[in-house]
């Protein structure tokens, strides 16, 4: 995590199959990957990333997803990591089941 930020941005987290959300400080990480592994930590999962540059583990994962400013849910890794700050409203932890 970037200790140095002096930005914030809170947003709701939620895995498939809890009704308790949680929220993370999404400018508090540097990438899709570091993102990944603290929610992999927090929801005792492992998370899958889908695009250019990011890395997928095969088999019982979760898929990371987002909402954005125009209310769709998108794959994270889709876009940038910068317009995922700006964009992203909250995320999804899907199964790997419900893609």
């Amino acid at each position: 995590m970037n200790s140095s930020s002096s930005q914030s941005r809170y947003v709701k987290v939620y895995k498939e199959g809890n009704y308790i959300g949680r929220k993370i400080n999404i400018f508090a990480f540097n990438n899709y990957e570091s993102l990944a592994a603290a929610l992999s930590d927090m929801f005792d999962t492992a998370i899958r990333l889908d695009g250019e540059g990011n890395s997928s583990v095969f088999g019982n994962h979760h898929t990371l997803k987002f909402l954005d400013r125009d209310g769709h849910w998108m794959v994270a890794g889709d876009i940038s990591w910068n317009n995922f700050l700006s964009r992203a409203q909250r995320l999804r932890l899907s199964s790997s089941r419900n893609p």
